[in-house]
């Protein structure tokens, strides 16, 4: 059973504009599966006194824009600039905007990150009224639904706990003015948000040690952008949504190791058929990717198991993503990546969390968690440190 594990308040308090403000990841009980951290900005919230917005409009799958017709994102932007994660000697394995942390939760979960507490149509009380508190969560999670085991990759609080704890830290949003602050219907009070870390936590019999999640932005301003070595892609995407993306460019191909992937889409048809891989969405509170960005590549979840290595690449393969450009159309894109290295890739993290348990040797003799019979996902998979 998973739990909530209270970390810590950033030490720091919160300020508009404020950059580097930092924490870490300590006190985390041993043997233990980490399988999200959690940024929580806890704020208070009434109608202001000029200008009200009386109602919350909270509507992440209006197409109107990435992130949709969103109060609480709106709310969170102006909070949090970008949020960041130094962890396994990585310094910015993470490093995310607030819209590209709710994108990327909703491809793993298929369900909107921030719609936890409120609703579309939700009261915000009077002005003279009281304020309710209000909850805005930043949830960096390490499960993914796509899998037939969807902690696989997780990896340990021991992991964790190497070198002082793994560090969170974030660049505040930029908000003039707390007391009327502008959401879809008007202006709303808010307070000085506390902001503090938890993790959600599931006990394990052994120290387990797991692959480093990347997330970060790469830009680009030709027609043709190659990605080199082995990494398990969990969401490439465009920040610009299918229709937007269509004024410049027409067509998108992939390709994998030499293997054609998508062949002449438009970025809409691409979106159709991100949306054609997926389970069913969450259905209190749906987020729907396709109306949010454009998919480029991504972990299908409506597949036969035959099927599940295709997000996979290999040693020595490599991506490659070309565009056929509108008619005056420009080739500058954006770029946001979610993915997962080997586990060798983190040979360091694992010989220490070895040695702390007094193990020497060669940390591929200890055992797979989930082991299954694709041979390129064991290469991602988290490892139990135990006497074999």
């Amino acid at each position: 059973m998973n739990f909530p594990f209270y970390v810590d308040k950033f030490g720091t308090a919160w300020s508009s504009a404020a950059k580097g403000i930092k924490t870490n990841l300590k006190s985390l009980p041993g043997r233990h599966e980490l399988r999200e951290i959690v940024v929580e900005f806890t704020t208070t919230i009434k109608q202001a006194a000029a200008g009200p917005a009386t109602t919350f409009k909270v509507k992440p799958n209006d197409n109107s824009a990435s992130g949709g017709a969103n109060d609480l994102l709106t709310i969170a932007q102006g909070f949090l600039n970008r949020l960041y994660v130094r962890r396994d000697k990585q310094t910015a394995a993470i490093n995310v905007s607030a819209l590209q942390c709710q994108i990327m939760y909703g491809s793993q979960h298929l369900s909107d990150m921030f719609q936890e507490q409120v609703r579309d149509g939700d009261a915000i009380p009077a002005n003279g009224g009281t304020a309710i508190n209000l909850r805005i969560k930043c949830i960096l999670s390490f499960m993914h639904g796509a899998f037939e085991v969807p902690n696989l990759l997780c990896g340990g609080t021991e992991q964790a706990a190497l070198d002082g704890g793994w560090e969170i830290s974030y660049d505040a949003g930029t908000i003039a003015s707390l007391t009327s602050f502008a959401i879809a219907g008007g202006n709303v009070l808010l307070t000085t948000p506390d902001v503090n870390v938890h993790c959600d936590l599931a006990p394990v019999p052994w120290p387990i040690v797991g692959p480093t999640f990347f997330a970060k932005e790469d830009g680009f301003t030709t027609n043709r952008d190659e990605v080199q070595g082995p990494a398990l892609l969990l969401l490439t995407y465009d920040t610009r949504l299918p229709v937007t993306m269509e004024t410049n460019v027409h067509y998108i191909n992939v390709r994998h190791n030499g293997q054609d992937r998508v062949v002449q889409q438009t970025p809409s048809q691409a979106a159709q058929a991100y949306l054609r891989s997926q389970e069913s969405l969450d259905g209190v509170r749906p987020f729907d990717l396709s109306r949010n960005c454009t998919p480029i590549d991504y972990c299908a979840s409506k597949v036969n198991l035959e099927e599940r290595e295709f997000p996979f690449v290999a040693d020595g393969d490599s991506r490659v993503y070309t565009q056929q450009l509108a008619s005056g159309g420009s080739a500058a894109s954006t770029f946001v990546r979610h993915f997962v290295l080997p586990l060798e890739k983190n040979d360091d993290s694992i010989k220490r969390v070895m040695a702390a348990q007094g193990y020497t040797g060669d940390w591929r003799h200890f055992p797979v968690r989930f082991k299954g019979r694709d041979a390129k996902l064991e290469m991602f998979k988290a490892r139990e440190i135990r006497p074999v």
